[in-house]
């Protein structure tokens, strides 16, 4: 009977959790009748799953008190019914907050929380509205209390049926808010059903995305306008315009002759310049095709990674955005904020959009953080297992696939894509532990944790890199076809690389298309941010973007290079280093924050 009674009062929250985000549908009906109809049903029921996480996370302390005690059972009853009043009207709140912005609170509540007028102000805009909330609220209370003094008899169990019944119900709170046992739990990325955020803003709650999506650090050095003034300083360019539109950071490229040209982004685990003898000061011959590539193509020197870690480069490279310290990570929560991807202005262009890698599916998220950005056609491992050529088998890291599979796969995708098409593939063999995929690649004694390994798997990587792109000159598409190739961040935190003017963030950037560039050697500082806004300018589109870097290809601006390093962020503008005591940084990393949180990145 305890049982019964505690899954009704649970059963009441999450009932009302489930009227409140029909509400929120009928409310904003404008914004959400594009959906189709299987794809709003598939909403309202996937979102129970964030409100079962939702509830569960905050009250099954209470609940289980509740359910198993035979003492003050009233008071964790009340205390429960508390806490889910908080989350119920938190995400009250968050439905007539949704029609200002179109997307679910994050840290604007606490923003508006510091400003007294603008609060009473929106309060004193819905009475009507509260005064039936709160006849709701009292209505739901009686019920409440009325199912807490149910009548329960205790009855006798044996202490092993107690000990049974506890763990099942333990196991149940564990599934209900991670959602699965073992791989990644349950994350705002999740709620991108077919990558469409019309439909994770209908499966979201607002205490979750508040909860799982708040930045850790708001800054605040200086007015909100000065901040912004300094900011756009930086972007300034004689060949971008901006937009006016309340976004502050929108522009397009000044329009120019279209050219429909093939784009291949590849992204290498752990390339590190040092160890690339074109870029670096060494002799370590195992890259021969690399430096070969960066001899006919176009080679970027002083290239830098954004981060220290694979989201936080992809992060960089899809956005336009350098990562901040204490916001979140695509996958994490940062994708409730509209941004201009990548994937999504080359697809609304015309082009055949397929992004995967090596890992797992699931791996840092990217199955899903590529959708979102715009992806029509995903993939992991878990498509490529059998395109293994002469590589060993061996149990990798993430779970992933040779960077043979991933070439192999990748070139008999290709070859299918409608023209024009853009693709986007992550490697995985050079990550640590630094399997060996056969003796023949072994140019230096091997050890899976010392720089060793990395030598003989970077060899590797050459040598499948070769084969893919040699086979890619034998078709019809590669001489209309961009090759950009770079690094998500260096090896380990730059093993063995020196600190000094932060060449630990150092990555090789080569783009290679012989029949459509000219060899050279491009000195300009650039890092993963001006990757997106460079193939905007490469290939002639003038659509609207939002991005905090410019073309590598545009002299006329002075965009700074933005690192994080830990918890820190540095810059390098053409003055040279400057840290976090720096006007010029602490503006631009107030504004990009505060746009980030305020969700006027992107307008589309």
């Amino acid at each position: 009977m305890r049982t019964l009674q505690t899954f009704t009062l649970f059963a009441i929250s999450l009932i009302s959790l489930f009227l409140e985000r029909l509400l929120l549908l009928f409310t904003n009906w404008d914004y959400f009748s594009q959906l189709s109809t299987s794809s709003i049903l598939e909403a309202l029921l996937f979102g129970i799953k964030f409100d079962i996480s939702t509830l569960l996370t905050f009250t099954a302390i209470p609940m289980l008190l509740f359910l198993y005690l035979n003492s003050f059972r009233k008071l964790f009853s009340y205390i429960w019914f508390g806490i889910f009043l908080t989350i119920l009207t938190t995400n009250i709140v968050d439905v007539f907050y949704f029609p200002y912005a179109h997307r679910h609170l994050s840290n604007e509540l606490f923003i508006m929380g510091n400003d007294l007028d603008f609060a009473i102000d929106v309060v004193g805009g819905y009475l009507l509205e509260i005064g039936i909330y709160a006849v709701s609220i009292a209505i739901l209370f009686l019920i409440w209390k009325r199912v807490t003094n149910w009548k329960i008899e205790d009855s006798n169990i044996s202490i092993s049926r107690k000990i049974a019944h506890f763990l099942m119900v333990a196991l149940l709170i564990f599934l209900g808010i991670r959602e699965k046992i073992e791989g990644k739990p349950l994350a705002i990325s999740d709620a991108f059903l077919e990558g469409d955020i019309r439909i994770a803003n209908l499966v979201l709650n607002g205490t979750y995305s508040i909860y799982r999506g708040r930045p850790k650090k708001l800054r605040k050095y200086m007015d909100s306008e000065k901040a912004l003034q300094i900011t756009k300083s930086y972007l300034e360019s004689n060949i971008t315009r901006w937009v006016e539109n309340g976004n502050p950071l929108e522009r397009y490229f000044i329009p120019k002759e279209r050219r429909k040209y093939n784009i291949v982004l590849i992204v290498v685990e752990s390339l590190s310049s040092k160890y690339v003898d074109s870029f670096g000061d060494g002799n370590y011959s195992v890259t021969p095709y690399l430096d070969k590539l960066a001899k006919e193509g176009i080679a970027f020197p002083n290239f830098y990674a954004n981060g220290q870690r694979s989201i936080e480069g992809i992060t960089s490279i899809l956005t336009g955005i350098p990562v901040i310290a204490g916001i979140p990570y695509l996958g994490y929560g940062l994708e409730t904020t509209p941004f201009s991807y990548l994937g999504t202005l080359l697809k609304e262009n015309g082009y055949t959009t397929l992004g995967g890698q090596a890992s797992k599916y699931g791996s840092f998220r990217i199955g899903n953080i590529l959708q979102i950005a715009g992806f029509q056609k995903t993939f992991g491992a878990e498509q490529m297992r059998e395109y293994r050529k002469d590589e060993v088998d061996a149990d990798l890291v993430f779970e992933s696939v040779w960077d043979g599979n991933l070439f192999r796969y990748l070139l008999e995708k290709i070859d299918k894509l409608q023209k024009p098409f853009f693709t986007f593939a992550f490697t995985a063999s050079t990550h640590f532990p630094c399997k060996l995929p056969n003796r023949k690649y072994e140019k230096y004694p091997h050890d899976e944790w010392k720089i060793e390994g990395y030598l003989n798997l970077l060899y590797y990587f050459d040598s499948q890199l070769k084969e893919f792109i040699e086979s890619a000159k034998e078709r019809e598409w590669f001489k209309d076809t961009i090759f950009i190739i770079t690094g998500d961040h260096t090896i380990g935190k730059g093993i063995g690389i020196t600190k000094q003017n932060f060449a630990h963030f150092r990555i090789p950037l080569i783009i290679y298309a012989p029949y459509i560039f000219k060899p050279q050697t491009i000195q300009q500082v650039g890092s993963q941010v001006d990757i997106l806004p460079t193939i905007l300018d490469m290939l002639g589109i003038s659509s609207q973007f939002a991005t905090f870097s410019n073309s590598l290809f545009d002299t006329s601006s002075n965009t700074p290079l933005i690192l994080k390093e830990g918890d820190r962020m540095v810059m390098r503008d053409r003055e040279g280093w400057k840290y976090e005591g720096d006007r010029d940084l602490q503006a631009i990393l107030q504004t990009l924050t505060e746009l980030i949180v305020q969700g006027r990145i992107y307008s589309k």
